[in-house]
């Protein structure tokens, strides 16, 4: 197993009814089949298709991702695009400090370490394999 602290990146949350939609906006990978609980390189490109930034991408409901990025602020971005275009969505930086946990069995190594103690599993994510550490 291993265990990075990545909680320097910055999360981007994109959220409502138009939400996959700006996020398919930004990139020439097609969403249509992510489903929720999965991640996907992300390469974020602008008009011209010149690469902006190459974060993850987390789609936790249907309606709610995450843009996981190590460097630049793609908020504003994605929040002029959303205003742009007119859509309904919430662009926001949530309160997360992201530890990611890479391994064979990350769930059940989770359970029995001691790491377990210092993280919390959302309330808002039904499914179990996606924690950060509280702040």
């Amino acid at each position: 197993m291993q265990v990075w602290d990545v909680s320097c990146e910055r999360q981007v949350e994109i959220a409502g009814p138009d939400a996959r939609r700006l996020v398919q906006i930004t990139t020439p990978r097609d969403l249509a089949n992510m489903a929720e609980d999965q991640c996907y390189y992300l390469p974020i490109v602008d008009e011209r298709g010149a690469m902006l930034n190459d974060p993850v991408l987390i789609k936790l409901a249907e309606d709610r991702y995450w843009v996981s990025l190590a460097d630049t602020d793609m908020l504003f971005y994605y929040k002029g695009l959303a205003n742009g275009f007119g859509l309904d969505v919430k662009v926001l930086e949530p309160d997360a400090s992201p530890l990611a946990i890479q391994g064979p069995k990350p769930i059940s190594w989770l359970a029995k370490s001691s790491v377990r103690k210092s993280l919390r599993q959302s309330s808002s994510v039904t499914k179990p394999s996606l924690f950060w550490a509280k702040k």
